[in-house]
């Protein structure tokens, strides 16, 4: 799966988890983004230190097509 589709899914997973309805903690969110990447786009973006959404799945985008020479992740 590539960033771009699981960072759709886990938008839409999400929208399940009380959590992110009671408080929106972008930490968090990041903190579990990541633990569900593959394990070199994890390591990759992990010493960054990003804690905002967004800017983390751009990252992680810019990694993956870096290192796949623009092809979809697997």
């Amino acid at each position: 799966m590539s960033v771009g589709e699981y960072a759709a899914k886990f938008d839409e997973l999400s929208k399940f988890c009380p959590y992110f309805h009671e408080r929106v903690d972008e930490r968090f969110r990041c903190s579990k983004f990541k633990s569900g990447l593959r394990a070199d786009i994890e390591q990759a973006v992990s010493y960054l230190e990003i804690f905002s959404f967004s800017t983390l799945v751009n990252r992680c985008r810019i990694y993956e097509d870096d290192t796949n020479g623009g092809k979809e992740g697997h």
